[in-house]
């Protein structure tokens, strides 16, 4: 072997194979100049014996070389690195070992607000715990017969390519479903298949508004929510909710001409408040006026416990400028990954070209598999035994808090959906009190994370939890 030919060193005790590892290390000396463009590489049989490995793992490692490029063979002579690469700091110029920095520039501005919501607290991420809000009693889903209806479609080989709206008879189903249960004047066509109210809220963002523009964002709200719609370039407009909801005036006094307004009208997240007719009456009143957009997230809509479930307030709207957005992950099971989105009519063939440009079409299989659950009357089952279900849990939870923690804890509105909020009476650091539940195996969320970092009020009138 030349003197002038690198010295190349292999790790025995490394996963990765001898050949892989010489390719490497003979490709980086390549790209880093070390072996100059034209140089001869060492006979196979030679290498390997310096190198105390076998002859065939040179010889892999040259085809790789020789299949990239770096270089080339010649019968009789042996493989000489390709002249093609005549510069020798080829790397240097090309930035090869450069590292990230140099390699790529940093994001762009609007992939920049793209931050998801940080952890609440230890217990944010990680397998399911107690009071972890927004996750139903998986235990409690009728996995077999889910199983049957799936396993039956497959074996008649259906054919899995829908249309980019989703599934004609599962969008059917829930207009019917939405017009005997909510009130809805809608049809299947109105209806899109998203992969939950998360898409849903990001395709209606990426449709409606521009960068800049002011959107009422409930505070405390969703904080998934604001996330998505600071990422779309919106100016969020913080509005206080109350007992009856969104305060309205507010919402018109800050930000008068926004451009959209998204809401949890029927059970308002984190408190769980309810808005009254007449902040509904006042809320499409302003849209109407201002020729805004109201994004409705129907959360929990379906568990009401002391009232039969309510009309929506896109049953309500006469101007066409209400979005409502649903899921059934939060109803069925989390790995779904299914939700919808009625739209006004003008808004139909827009929002569906948004669809397929951002992921064509949400799988098949589950749209197919839902639409005969719900046909099969299933869904409705599941709906009224959960419901039966989690207000047991409920009442016993509330009994506990009254009669432990009355002197503590002030209860928030408790006749609906499967999350409780509870505010502290006094001074207490509710992130920290959070950490300590993690610590003993619990998921409660802060509720002054939820607040817009800008709102009103001492910490303290911010602080409690949501179970």
């Amino acid at each position: 072997m030349s003197q002038a030919f690198p010295k190349i060193t292999l790790d025995r005790g490394s996963a990765k194979a001898l050949f892989a590892q010489l390719h490497e290390a003979l490709r980086d000396a390549i790209l880093g100049g070390t072996i100059q463009p034209g140089m001869r590489l060492p006979p196979t049989r030679e290498f390997a014996q310096a190198l105390g490995i076998s002859r065939q793992s040179v010889v892999t490692a040259y085809d790789q070389l020789t299949i990239d490029g770096y270089i080339v063979g010649h019968v009789g002579r042996g493989s000489f690195v390709s002249t093609d690469l005549k510069s020798p700091s080829v790397a240097r110029k090309a930035g090869v070992h450069a590292g990230p920095v140099a390699m790529h520039r940093l994001p762009s501005l609007r992939g920049s607000r793209y931050l998801p919501p940080s952890p609440a607290s230890q217990a944010a991420q990680g397998a399911p715990r107690a009071f972890r809000t927004g996750a139903p009693a998986t235990e409690a889903f009728p996995y077999s017969t889910w199983s049957r209806i799936e396993g039956s479609l497959w074996r008649r080989r259906p054919e899995v390519d829908v249309d980019a709206a989703g599934f004609a008879p599962l969008r059917r189903h829930i207009a019917q479903r939405l017009r005997s249960t909510r009130g809805m004047d809608c049809d299947a066509e109105q209806i899109v298949i998203t992969s939950g109210t998360q898409q849903g809220l990001h395709l209606a963002a990426t449709l409606l508004l521009d960068p800049g523009d002011a959107v009422w964002m409930e505070d405390p709200g969703y904080r998934w929510a604001a996330a998505c719609l600071a990422a779309a370039g919106a100016s969020l407009c913080p509005v206080a909710i109350d007992e009856q909801g969104l305060r309205v005036a507010d919402g018109i006094a800050r930000c008068p001409s926004a451009r959209l307004a998204y809401v949890t009208p029927s059970h308002q997240f984190p408190l769980g408040a309810t808005m009254s007719l007449v902040r509904r009456m006042e809320l499409l009143a302003w849209a109407r006026r201002e020729r805004a957009w109201i994004v409705e997230d129907d959360y929990d809509s379906e568990y009401r416990y002391d009232s039969p479930v309510l009309s929506s307030l896109q049953s309500m709207d006469k101007a066409d400028c209400v979005l409502l957005l649903g899921s059934f992950s939060k109803v069925l099971f989390p790995a779904l990954q299914l939700g919808f989105a009625v739209l006004p009519k003008a808004l139909v063939e827009p929002f569906r070209r948004v669809k397929t440009v951002v992921d064509r079409r949400t799988a098949a299989m589950p749209q197919r598999v839902l639409a005969d659950f719900i046909e099969q009357g299933h869904f409705q089952r599941h709906v009224k035994r959960t419901r039966s279900l989690y207000q047991e849990r409920r009442e016993f939870l509330v009994d506990l808090v009254r009669q432990r923690l009355s002197g503590g804890l002030r209860l928030g509105p408790c006749h609906s959906g499967m999350q409780l909020a509870l505010a502290f009476s006094d001074s207490v650091d509710d992130v920290a009190f959070a950490n300590l539940a993690a610590n003993r195996g619990l998921s409660v969320l802060p509720l002054s994370v939820c607040y817009a970092p800008a709102a009103t009020g001492s910490p303290t009138d911010r602080s409690g939890l949501v179970l």
